[in-house]
């Protein structure tokens, strides 16, 4: 289930960014409308993240310091490496960044702080790293977020609250920060850590199917109703990004369990990360073959992405995560 969604999250990011990267060169209108529409998969993402996290680690002690410790270097090793070689290469050929702003921008995605600062927002790679910033905050606070909760009802009550506030100062503001906010995000975190201790209910349900292909449609007629505006209505993505969550939690479909969805969540990390490749060999050839469709051209990157991302897996995640793992599990206190 996680590894179809993992994969889902990051193609659909993918395909709002190619198509922001070709915007001009694409005259379909549904395509566009559908095409901007896919950030909201965004929230999808983060909402996914608090329920995985919960799920691995719902019963873990945090209130042990070196069990605190372990999490947190398990989950920069998880994220780290790869992100670490892309940033490198990012900073050694990208040649669009301002040359009074490279050093701040380097050192804030370098740190993965890019987030708490709204001037680097839309210049770092892909233009989504922001994400991972938000992603290791929200690490940060994940082991409290548990031990604090008593009750996982009051994360609901937060969650619809606090995306209710969003929604609301994103239609008298419009401002994209609102939507790369590391706090704000909470509201998508914690409603994924909240539905997680409610997936039973919802697994009884007598009509879930009914529920799962609503939420799933919903989702997407979003998609094409609210364009890049969905902020305006995350009160009601975070819940139903939730309910599809769960619901796929209990789904025996193999259309979200075979070795091909498997797969493409293996490598969907470094997918969401090598985009600026992709992109950059997808600009190449519409320079040199101006005839080229729209749709051919997003197969091409998407092939070229998924080809290199199938390389940065096996060669540098999945090593590295193993390395870092075994150094991990040797790990021990000094008293």
């Amino acid at each position: 289930m996680s590894q179809y969604l993992r994969f889902l999250t990051a193609l659909a990011i993918f395909g709002y960014h190619t198509l922001s990267s070709f915007l001009n060169y694409n005259h379909n209108i549904i395509i566009i409308d559908f095409g901007k529409g896919l950030a909201i998969f965004m929230t999808g993402f983060f909402v996914l993240s608090g329920f995985i996290l919960c799920h691995v680690y719902h019963n873990y002690n945090f209130s042990n310091r070196q069990n605190l410790v372990i999490f947190y270097l398990k989950r920069l090793s998880r994220i780290y490496p790869v992100y670490a070689v892309v940033t490198v290469i990012y900073f050694a050929f990208a040649i669009k960044i301002p040359g009074d702003k490279l050093f701040q921008i380097f050192i804030t995605d370098f740190f993965m702080l890019q987030s708490f600062f709204e001037d680097t927002l839309s210049i770092g790679i892909n233009n989504t790293t922001w994400s991972l910033s938000v992603e290791m905050f929200l690490y940060l606070l994940f082991p409290f977020i548990l031990i604090l909760t008593k009750n996982p009802k009051y994360l609901f009550i937060f969650s619809l609250i606090f995306s209710f506030i969003i929604s609301y100062n994103f239609i008298l503001d419009e401002n994209r920060y609102i939507y790369a906010n590391p706090l704000n995000r909470l509201a998508d975190f914690t409603f994924g850590i909240g539905i997680y201790f409610f997936k039973e209910k919802i697994g009884k349900l007598k009509y879930r199917n009914l529920l799962h292909i609503s939420s799933v449609l919903m989702i997407f007629i979003i998609c094409f109703i609210v364009k890049e505006k969905h902020m305006a209505f995350q009160f009601i993505v975070i819940p139903l990004f939730g309910i599809w969550i769960a619901c796929c939690y209990y789904s025996k479909s193999i259309f979200y369990n075979n070795e091909i969805t498997n797969y493409l969540g293996k490598i969907s990390y470094s997918f969401y990360l090598w985009q600026f490749i992709s992109l950059a060999i997808g600009n190449i050839i519409k320079n040199s073959y101006g005839n080229i469709s729209f749709i051919i051209l997003f197969i091409i990157i998407l092939l070229t992405n998924i080809l290199i991302s199938s390389y940065s897996y096996y060669l540098i995640e999945f090593k590295s995560r193993n390395f870092f793992n075994k150094k991990i599990n040797q790990f021990k206190f000094v008293k």
